[in-house]
């Protein structure tokens, strides 16, 4: 029987899947990373605290038996075994366009699975040099649906959904009101960034 795996992601210096839609004028903006710096500038030199920032993105009750990979110089390798299913990850949006990118071209990516999720939940999340922080929220993946059926974008849903028309990829976003630690959400409620 195959194993499904469910992320779990925390993204720093940007979020990975594109969701431009949550920022106003954000997806008229051109690409303000246009070129990836050095490897060296994206490992974290304590593996620990990069479990730990990995980990911070979901309640402790799924990450504390979760996989979690950190990124080495060839690539994402597994720090910590997982048992419940869902991997933890720290990522970047050029590392996961990259490859997005590659496995379609490849025909190595099947179409997303029904009930992909990601826990974003960390305070340390960081969205961009535009808007660094986003609130606590979930995301749901579907292959090329339609956004209309979870009731998206419309006027006082809490849902929001975009199509990627490039990795055949519907992202919903729905908000939540407690960060990973169980704190509640207020709106400026997140950790000093520094970047």
């Amino acid at each position: 029987m195959k194993t499904k795996k469910r992320t779990i992601w925390i993204m720093a210096p940007v979020l990975a899947i594109s969701i431009g839609f949550l920022l106003p004028n954000a997806t008229a903006q051109s690409d303000p990373y246009p070129k990836m710096a050095p490897i060296d500038q994206y490992l974290m030199p304590d593996q620990g605290a990069e479990i730990a920032l990995a980990r911070s993105a979901a309640p402790e009750s799924i990450s504390r038996d979760a996989e979690v990979l950190i990124l080495g110089r060839h690539g994402f390798e597994t720090a910590v075994k997982g048992k419940n299913g869902f991997v933890c990850i720290v990522a970047t949006q050029a590392q996961m366009t990259e490859s997005i990118t590659a496995a379609i071209a490849k025909n190595e990516l099947p179409a997303m699975e029904s009930g992909a999720m990601c826990y974003m939940l960390s305070k340390q999340g960081y969205a961009g040099d535009s808007t660094p922080h986003w609130p606590p929220h979930l995301m749901f993946f579907y292959s090329d649906t339609d956004p209309a059926i979870w009731g998206a974008n419309l006027q006082g849903s809490p849902v929001l959904g975009v199509n990627d028309t490039v990795e055949h990829l519907t992202s919903f976003v729905v908000p939540v009101q407690r960060w990973s630690d169980g704190a509640d959400y207020r709106e400026g409620s997140v950790a000093e960034h520094h970047h």
